[in-house]
């Protein structure tokens, strides 16, 4: 049978990905990768930073269209483009602390799901290589609907698709201007900073 969550309020706990459960830290990433500043530079202006990444989470390109797309903004890091938009993802890792914390959640008998700007590929490598991905009822994901956070519609999208009370729903990001955005819906969110402040902040509110 399962548990009755210890929170009278709150039945759905709703986690972003990148930077809450799964590191993101594309500078870093680049500069593992290449010892150039100025091929650094290029790769965060024209990969990270380019309206094609954004059409990607939208689900609108592919790795393989965007990657020629960003490549035709600067050919000389053609290969380097290339390379970076089929395997970036391997830079995100488990943040253990957060998976630990989604574990406690699900145990302690919350609803659990995901809310997240993700591209497709990168999200299919990811959710068959981490195990703790397990431990989700669902979610949303921002290359299925064309919709990004902190555009109202995503929340209302998942808030429609699982039939959540928003006053029963917390959720937690790592970006303020999302958390607000939750928070016009009428969903409770968290600011996550670390995962030992976040394991705070549930304790604080009887989660965990």
């Amino acid at each position: 049978m399962p548990l009755t969550p210890t929170n009278s309020t709150i039945k759905t706990i709703i986690f972003d990905l990148g930077r809450v459960l799964l590191s993101y830290e594309p500078e870093q990433y680049l500069r593992q990768k290449y010892n150039n500043p100025e091929t650094i530079t290029a790769l965060m202006t024209h990969i990270f930073n380019s309206p094609e990444w954004v059409l990607l989470d939208r689900g609108i390109l592919n790795n393989a269209q965007a990657a020629q797309k960003m490549a035709a903004n600067s050919p000389r890091h053609r290969d380097e483009i290339t390379e970076c938009v089929h395997n970036w993802v391997e830079q995100m890792s488990p943040i253990e602390g957060t998976v630990e914390t989604l574990k406690k959640v699900k145990e302690a008998g919350y609803k659990t799901l995901i809310l997240s700007n993700f591209h497709r590929e990168a999200f299919a490598t990811v959710s068959t290589t981490h195990d703790f991905f397990r431990h989700f009822d669902g979610g949303v994901i921002s290359f299925q609907t064309g919709h990004l956070k902190p555009e109202p519609a995503i929340y209302n999208q998942l808030i429609e698709k699982y039939n959540l009370n928003p006053g029963e729903a917390l959720f937690i990001d790592d970006m303020p201007k999302n958390i607000t955005a939750a928070q016009k819906t009428g969903i409770e969110a968290i600011l996550f900073q670390t995962p030992e402040k976040l394991s705070e902040d549930l304790a604080a509110r009887g989660i965990i």
